[in-house]
């Protein structure tokens, strides 16, 4: 390693990465032992709603993540039957996807995983989590000059 790698300062991309990897992984892994679910189709999951549904084009837009691997999610959510797919009422071209009752049922435990994961992560660090995601959705939310990457 050159000398200029080591007295770069550090950038916020790269430390968000690091941070992302840190806190998701022990999540990750609990949720997949305890309840064989993606931390993607947690996060799928919650996105959706028994009531409302939501097509592929938003979900992929509100998670950020490519087209084509939320369709290999949520054909696997389906397979479980966690989630099903409904032609849209006001566009039949459409597909909207709607958490099912098991869905629902199972987001239930995977929020109670997901809650106590973060607090251990507070009681760990002594960093506020509400305060984290305060900061972060603002960020989320902020107008950029450039798109994201």
């Amino acid at each position: 390693m050159g000398e200029n790698e080591k007295t770069r300062p550090p950038r916020l991309v790269d430390a968000l990465s690091v941070a992302l990897r840190l806190i998701s992984r022990p999540l990750q892994e609990t949720l997949e032992r305890e309840e064989d679910v993606s931390l993607d189709q947690w996060r799928a999951l919650r996105s959706l709603s028994a009531d409302e549904g939501r097509t592929m084009g938003e979900l992929s837009e509100r998670l950020q993540i490519p087209a084509a691997s939320l369709t290999r999610i949520v054909d696997a959510l389906v397979d479980r039957a966690l989630v099903f797919r409904h032609g849209s009422a006001v566009d039949r071209r459409r597909v909207e996807v709607l958490l099912s009752d098991a869905g629902a049922a199972l987001l239930v435990r995977l929020e109670d995983i997901a809650l106590a994961h973060e607090a251990q992560y507070q009681a760990t660090t002594g960093l506020a989590v509400d305060d984290l995601i305060a900061a972060l959705t603002s960020v989320a939310g902020a107008p950029s000059g450039a798109d994201p990457v």
